[in-house]
Parts: C-alpha cells; structure tokens; sequence
C-alpha cells in the first residue's frame, strides 16, 4: 500500500539566460516519498539537487509543476520542514543553545526562557555537543558547526528533514535517487538500498551488497550520468527504473509510487 506523503509532480526549474532564453537545472522530475522513508539524492554539481530540496523547503518555487506534502501543496517556508544547510548557516553571534534556541523560540513563541534553554539543551546533548553550549560558530570546528545544524533542525520536531549531504547516502537512505549530468538533469535510477534498514555505522561497510552498491553508485557518476540520455530511447520520467544491486536485473517500478515503510522518524530527503 502507497503512502505518498510527498509528492514532487513533473516539477521543473529555470532560470533566464545570458542573453536571452532560458537554462534549464532539470526537469519533469516525478517522485513520492513515504512517510518515514529516508531518501538521498546523488548527482554531479549543477544538476538541482540543493534547488530540489530548496523547493521542497519552500525556500524556491519551481517553474512548472509543483510538490504536495501531506496533502498540501508548499506554497513558502514552514517549521514542518527542517533544512540543515551544507553551509552551516549559523547566526555567528549566537552561541551553541543561542542558536538552538532561536529555532526553538520561533515555533514555541509562548514558551518561557527556561522551557526554550531545557529544549534547546536536550538536543544538544543528542548531538554531543554538551559542555561546548557557549562556544560561538568560529571557536567550533567544521563537524561541531554541522551537529549544531542538525540539533537546530531537530529541537523543533519537523515532520521533514532536508539535509544538503553527500557523504553517508548508503549509511542514510533507504532509496537513493541518481540524477544525469545538468543542465536539462533528469532522474535516472532508483537505487534501493538492499542493506539491513538497522545499520551501525561501524558495521555496515562490512555488508557483503555494501561494495556493490557503492560500485554501482560510483560508476553511474563517472560514466552513465553523462550519456544516459542519449543512451536511453524510450525514457519515462513518470516509470524510472529502480535497481536492487545484488540482483541479476534491474526491477521497474513507478518512481513516484514507492512501498510504504515502517515509520522512522522526520521525513528526510539528502543528497
């Protein structure tokens, strides 16, 4: 049964060219995520991935089509969607809890100052990040100001997360969504994570399907991103094909009709 709590609907984005026309980031880009489903996106620079997610965020509007969440079609920013910026795009005045907090205070604005602190703390404390609480962004290195993100992301207990980060795609998601080369991006594949949904992460490289996956992953970047559509006759971006590695044949399977998965956690979408 298809749980479809987001739905991104034929969207495209495009921005005016240098004298006159129109480029394209992609386009027709069909695609449903379940709720409490984790799903990354995995593409070369310039192909949308951060504009994909800046739509969903409300923070862009696409060109054509649109996206529904929850039964609702975004029209702007929402703390039902949570964004940890590649960035940091932390307030540098603000300590740890002090940007932690300011989230908190958005969302809780009747809250008293000790209710937003013990918020703010808890989460805090989930990203271990305990005892740095008064540190400002320039005295934290690159992975504290990446946990304060997350912890700012987290402490207002959205129903989607949005995460602009490449690094722990297999780790992370349960699907994973492979776009060409831009401009004119297209999703390619769907790539189903076949490994065990609980995952250590000093254990899940250990996986035997874990290299098969990275090597399928890692050879779409290098090669097919590139020529997949000239490569591809009769391309469907409504019916994309979805590959199990560790199987003999790819399977097809609607991009945007996904099996529904048990609930775990936010929404996420990465790349």
């Amino acid at each position: 049964m298809s749980d479809r709590f987001i739905s991104i609907e034929g969207i495209a984005r495009r921005f005016p060219a240098p004298g006159g026309g129109a480029t394209t980031v992609f386009e027709d880009l069909w695609l449903s995520m379940a709720r409490g489903e984790f799903v990354c996106m995995i593409g070369h620079s310039g192909c949308g991935k951060t504009t994909v997610l800046n739509i969903l965020a409300g923070l862009d509007a696409p060109s054509d089509g649109t996206v529904i969440v929850d039964g609702q079609a975004i029209e702007g920013p929402s703390l039902d969607r949570a964004v940890i910026f590649q960035s940091h795009a932390l307030l540098p005045w603000r300590t740890v809890i002090g940007n932690v907090a300011y989230a908190v205070s958005s969302k809780w604005r009747r809250w008293s100052a000790a209710q937003v602190a013990a918020h703010a703390q808890k989460f805090i404390g989930l990203v271990g990040l305990t005892g740095a609480e008064h540190k400002r962004p320039a005295e934290l290195s690159g992975g504290m100001k990446q946990r304060v993100g997350i912890a700012r992301a987290l402490s207002i207990e959205p129903k989607i997360m949005l995460m602009d980060d490449v690094d722990e795609a297999i780790y992370l998601a349960d699907r994973i969504m492979l776009m060409t080369s831009g401009p004119g991006a297209v999703l390619a594949e769907i790539v189903e994570n076949p490994l065990p949904r609980e995952r250590t992460r000093n254990e899940f490289h250990k996986h035997p399907l874990y290299y098969a996956t990275r090597n399928h992953i890692i050879d779409f970047l290098v090669s097919r991103s590139r020529t997949f559509i000239e490569e591809t006759r009769a391309y469907d971006p409504r019916n994309v094909a979805v590959v199990r590695p560790g199987l003999p044949e790819p399977m097809i399977a609607r991009a945007q009709d996904p099996s529904a998965k048990a609930n775990r956690g936010p929404q996420a979408a990465a790349h």
